[in-house]
């Protein structure tokens, strides 16, 4: 039986230098470079700064762009990994 382990939600975003940073409901703080995910790396800084929290903390979003990131992966390293 495989053992995954539970992913906490996420409970604020922010975006900093093209860093994507989330909280997580445990406290833990985790940031990530926009430029690794083809979806968002694109956005200019000021689209890339609206980043919100979807689906209850499971996701962050850019609605305007049409663009999401799931929490999952960004925890889990499992990066969209741009060229």
């Amino acid at each position: 039986m495989a053992y995954f382990a539970r992913i906490d939600v996420a409970i604020r975003v922010w975006v900093s230098e093209r860093m994507i940073f989330v909280e997580l409901s445990d406290k833990r703080q985790i940031g990530v470079p926009a430029d690794r995910f083809r979806a968002i790396r694109n956005l200019s800084d000021t689209d890339l700064a609206r980043a919100e929290l979807g689906r209850n903390g499971q996701t962050v979003e850019w609605p305007s762009a049409g663009a999401g990131l799931n929490l999952d992966s960004i925890v889990q390293g499992r990066f969209d990994v741009a060229d």
